[in-house]
């Protein structure tokens, strides 16, 4: 084949090979064949970096019928055609490659893929300067998360900017059904530039048109592509109003030091109080992460009510964790706070009380240590930072021997822990714990539990409060007590296998052996306040939560546990039983339903027959008459569009020594699917007792695959010194890739 000839490759692997000699003989460029389509090779002129495309990358083509006229250097590629050039991929129904001009023109159905996965789609294309310059007609480009811009013209320039004339950007969906009807949302403008080396979006005369309909229109906009993690820049804003600081806006920015830490200043600027100053610092490092926010406020017409009343209140909170190896970890997790109200009343948090904490830790297959500190603050009023403890340190150890003892398994527990206060009982106890327990079945399906342990604690005290004492408080002491215990625990499981399912019944008993609980009166209690007895705690060896108080003497623990599990998944369980203090004296306060030698009964619920449905209930039930001491409901639903979860709180005040009242509460939440992508929910809670609305609110929602909105409306009854209950409204509003905004007001504020 000489010179200026035509080749047309239809047998592919005979005529490759012809052609190839031809052009290799002219020293043109070098075909070769893969598998069974023909591809066209050459070695592009200029350096490719501001592609990404390695130097010397050669273009493949590829079709079901291939042209090469050597006169004009010009391949012309037809059916399936395909381009590879670097990681660039180019499909169309014909593409042309000219050598002389490094240009590629592509027509019928282009489909351009590119190194970062975005897929350009066209009518044409042409494409030159190793694809870094080029013109485009009808284009589509998909960018990540289902975001993509269409446009009548595109021109390539630089290799890696891509302007759009006329164009939209959208990350909606078209409506299957109805693909003529508008989209959910997008941006139209002027021109759109995607910077693919900065990974920016930039807008020139833009509007922002919601189901078609337009609704803000902006100069310029830009924002970072659809790819970007973490970029410089503001973050959307949000808006609030208050009666107390007046209107506020909120505007972002974030700052991308480096890969591994930001920082985000984020102030609220408010009409009445000024501008509260707002900064969150993150870092990562190889070994773990911490963050660091502080805020603060000069308040520029501070309330009267304290204890607001104050013209600087700020606040500072950090987080850290890191890894020394596999094993082992250091962090902490801390907030300060100049006053009680001051994260509430400017919606930083809403916590009624902070712990701040820091801590090392080790485990591995057989051992767990723990060194942390605590330091509690409460913010309610009543609460005093001089009762609250500082607990430092508190050292929890927990070793598995290797070796069995007796074929069972040998445990030892220790405890360290130092309280202090400026007003109160401090103390520090040294608490250790051998423990031993081995599980064996008998004939007949019996399981036999026998365990033992020995435990030891020493006490260094002062100022614990005892009314005998003169002062009403006794003075330093140092308390010992060793508390041996002895038991054992039987069950037998009886199985059912059915063709609905398969059931459990499993009677339990249970009779531990020990002295009576020494030191009660000189020990203060600080881990076992928190005490009401259910069927969860039936089966504990040790009822109380915590060290520093035991049970003593010889008690007895006796009930049952049922358990269906049908074909279909569903699953229930059903637990009772009562408990009986057989010999010494007994550790239970009154009101707590274990102070007299036979318990209250207590029970517990579980239904699950399928995923849409659970239900969980546990009750006590006085001893004589089955009167109900205690009871817990809920229920969580989910039937076709509406899904709603209601709990249910009775407690009198005898079942709890922590009560002081009875009470009696229902909380009711609940999202009915109204439409398609619209929903409606609320929420409510009742105090039933005292008659008094705690909270409830009621909303509206809509959401698809690229646009989120919400309107609220909450009302909460709650009092705290210098804050009073309210009505709020808070409306949400989001664009999937672009971000989203919401504004915050207290109704009451309108209008001041």
């Amino acid at each position: 084949m000489s010179e200026g000839t035509r080749g047309i490759l239809t047998h592919k692997k005979v005529l490759a090979a012809t052609l190839a000699a031809a052009v290799m003989a002219a020293g043109m460029f070098t075909v070769g064949v893969w598998m069974s389509p023909a591809r066209a090779q050459t070695t592009p002129v200029g350096p490719l970096n501001q592609l990404g495309v390695p130097q010397n990358s050669p273009v493949l083509l590829e079709a079901d019928s291939l042209t090469y006229d050597s006169r004009t250097e010009t391949a012309i590629a037809t059916g399936n055609a395909t381009v590879y050039y670097g990681d660039y991929t180019i499909r169309a129904d014909k593409i042309t490659y000219d050598q002389k001009t490094d240009t590629v023109v592509a027509y019928g159905n282009v489909q351009v893929t590119e190194p970062d996965g975005a897929v350009v789609t066209a009518d044409s294309l042409e494409l030159s300067d190793e694809l870094r310059e080029g013109f485009i007609r009808s284009i589509s480009v998909a960018l990540a998360n289902n975001a993509r811009i269409a446009a009548v013209r595109g021109r390539r320039t630089g290799g890696n900017v891509t302007e759009f004339d006329d164009a939209i950007y959208t990350a909606c969906k078209r409506c299957e059904d109805n693909p003529s009807a508008p989209l959910t949302w997008e941006l139209k403008a002027v021109k759109i530039r995607h910077n693919q080396l900065e990974k920016t979006v930039e807008y020139e005369d833009v509007t922002l048109e919601l189901f078609g309909q337009p609704v803000a229109y902006i100069p310029y906009f830009f924002h970072p592509d659809p790819t970007v993690k973490k970029k410089s820049g503001f973050l959307a804003p949000s808006f609030s109003a208050s009666s107390f600081y007046g209107a506020g806006v909120r505007v972002p920015y974030f700052w991308n030091i480096a890969p591994n830490y930001d920082l985000t200043i984020q102030p609220l600027v408010t009409s009445k109080q000024g501008p509260l100053f707002d900064f969150k610092w993150r870092q990562r490092t190889e070994k773990g992460y911490y963050t660091i926010r502080p805020t603060f406020i000069w308040q520029a017409d501070p309330p009267a009510e304290a204890p607001g009343n104050e013209t600087f209140r700020g606040s500072i909170s950090t987080e850290g964790r890191f890894d020394i190896n596999s094993q082992w970890s250091w962090g902490w997790d801390a907030t300060a706070v100049t006053d009680d109200t001051y994260l509430r009343r400017y919606g930083i948090n809403g916590a009624t009380d902070l712990t701040s904490t820091a801590y090392l830790k080790g485990i591995s297959e057989r051992n767990y240590f723990a060194l942390q500190g605590y330091i509690f603050k409460g913010l309610l009023d009543g609460d005093t930072d001089n009762s609250s403890p500082e607990v430092l340190p508190l050292i929890d150890h927990n070793y598995i021997f290797d070796q069995s003892l007796w074929g069972g398994e040998l445990a030892l527990d220790t405890t360290v822990a130092s309280l202090s206060r400026d007003q109160g009982a401090d103390s520090t106890r040294l608490s250790t714990d051998l423990s031993w327990e081995r599980q064996f079945v008998a004939p007949g399906g019996n399981v036999f539990r026998p365990f033992w342990n020995l435990r030891g604690d020493v006490y260094s005290v002062d100022n614990v409060p005892n009314a005998a004492a003169p002062g009403g408080v006794n003075g330093s002491d140092t308390v010992g007590r060793f508390l041996p215990a002895a038991g054992l625990e039987w069950r037998l499981p009886i199985v059912g296998d059915t063709n609905v399912g398969t059931f459990v019944f499993e009677p339990i008993a249970q009779i531990i052996a020990r002295p009576s609980e020494t030191g009660r009166d000189d020990i203060p209690n600080e881990d076992s306040v928190a005490f009401a007895f259910d069927a969860s705690q039936l089966f504990d060896r040790n009822k109380f939560s915590g060290v520093d108080r035991y049970e003593g003497g010889t008690r007895a623990n006796v009930g049952f546990r049922f358990t269906v599990s049908d074909v279909s998944g569903g699953f229930s369980e059903f637990t009772f039983g009562q408990s009986y203090q057989i010999a010494g004296t007994n550790s239970f306060d009154t009101r707590s339903g274990l102070e007299e030698s036979r318990s209250d009964y207590v029970g517990s619920f579980f239904y699950r027959p399928n995923e849409n449905l659970k239900i969980a209930a546990r009750a006590r039930l006085d001893k004589d008459n089955f009167e109900l001491k205690a009871t817990e409901v809920g229920v969580t639903a989910n039937y076709e569009k509406v899904t709603a979860s209601v709990s249910y709180a009775n407690i009198e005040k005898e079942a709890n020594p922590l009560e002081f009242s009875d009470r009696q509460e229902i909380n009711f939440t609940t999202s009915v699917q109204v439409a398609e992508r619209w929903k409606i929910f609320g929420n409510m809670s009742f105090d039933i007792e005292n008659s008094d609305r705690l909270q409830e609110g009621i909303g509206i929602g809509y959401g698809d695959e690229c646009l989120g909105f919400s309107l609220a409306y909450t009302q909460t009854h709650f009092e705290d010194r210098d804050i009073q209950p309210e009505q709020r409204i808070m409306l949400t509003f989001l664009l999937t890739t672009l971000g989203g905004t919401s504004f915050n007001s207290n109704i009451g504020s309108l209008g001041n």
